[in-house]
């Protein structure tokens, strides 16, 4: 037992290593190779962090199908929880965040101004939020996917994000632990848990969802 932790050790050593060498490596770029930029860089250190060791077998690597197999579950763990909210209406703020606002019913000059410039809730009153992130995803569901009043099509926009988020936390637990089935299970308890059933079945909860999603990304 000793000697297969002080592997497992070794390991993560190794691929430490590789991570700082290839950060070095980055910063002392020649003018003849700049051509390589910041983000195939990233890029090459998240596919060396994702070599992750299953729990099965230390030399067992996750592949790419298995982790679209985790998407694919944890995207119908989201639906079966959240099923029933697609029969709800525009409940609660999401009348004058939507039905109400002007800005989100055509695409214009003059409307993507108003959202950049004015608060979460104008035109219904002027408030301290600023929210044109969500606003401009209003815009997308009323006026491009042309969803306009029926809800469904918004219900479906929050749980494809609870969903995406979800996916986000089983990679960002597979680069901390590096193994499949806590990572896993970890993205499972965020896509059941109760704490996030307002942010989910509130279409105006997106916001959270989309505050969400800035935080885990830039974690990554």
């Amino acid at each position: 037992m000793s000697n297969f932790h002080g592997a497992a050790f070794g390991r993560r050593l190794s691929s430490w290593l590789q991570l700082r060498m290839a950060a070095g490596r980055f910063v002392t770029l020649q003018k003849g190779s700049r051509s390589r930029s910041l983000l195939s860089y990233r890029g090459s250190l998240l596919a060396t962090e994702f070599r992750a060791i299953s729990m099965n077998s230390p030399h067992e690597t996750i592949s790419r199908r298995r982790h679209a197999e985790a998407l694919v579950v944890l995207a119908a763990l989201v639906l079966m929880a959240y099923a029933n909210s697609f029969g709800t209406g525009f409940a609660r703020d999401n009348r004058p965040l939507i039905l109400e606002d002007a800005r989100v019913h055509s695409v214009s000059t003059q409307h993507l101004k108003q959202i950049l410039l004015r608060s979460y809730a104008w035109p219904a009153f002027e408030g301290g939020l600023y929210r044109p992130l969500t606003t401009l995803s209003f815009l997308l569901n009323y006026a491009i996917l042309e969803n306009f009043d029926q809800p469904a099509g918004y219900h479906w926009f929050n749980c494809g994000l609870h969903a995406a988020n979800a996916f986000l936390v089983y990679l960002l637990v597979l680069l901390l632990v590096r193994q499949y089935w806590p990572a896993f299970f970890a993205a499972a308890l965020w896509a059941l848990h109760p704490i996030a059933t307002e942010a989910v079945t509130n279409i105006a909860g997106r916001s959270e969802e989309l505050a969400a999603l800035g935080v885990l990304a830039a974690l990554l």
